[in-house]
């Protein structure tokens, strides 16, 4: 049996489901002043930031949002008017394969930017 390697897996993965982005992108704010921020898939996260992620999220407390931004992009999404439940339910619709839906690309196929 010929092995695998991680690569091919992670090719094989964006090849099968392109509509599963490593990042989305979401803004805080209105127009002009609205500072975008950027959410990394579960499925593209590091070994290290599913520790993280884990350890806030069986302590039980407030810090789970900034173990998924980390703390400086935690920070700045609060700055911003950032809410935590919006982080959650974007993090639900990615874990329902809901999300593709609302960032399809236009009908010319470009990627739709608010």
């Amino acid at each position: 049996m010929t092995a695998i390697s991680m690569s091919q897996i992670i090719g094989k993965y964006k090849e099968t489901h392109p509509e599963v982005r490593e990042y989305t992108e979401i803004l805080v704010g209105e127009g002009k002043n609205a500072k975008k921020f950027k959410i990394k898939h579960p499925v593209y996260r590091t070994n290290e930031e599913n520790r993280r992620i884990k350890r806030s999220a069986d302590a039980g407390g407030d810090d789970l949002v900034k173990a998924i931004l980390g703390d400086d992009e935690y920070e700045a999404f609060i700055a911003a008017g950032g809410q935590d439940n919006a982080i959650l339910m974007l993090l639900q619709l990615m874990s329902e394969n809901d999300l593709p839906a609302m960032v399809a690309p236009d009908s010319e196929g470009k990627d739709q930017d608010d």
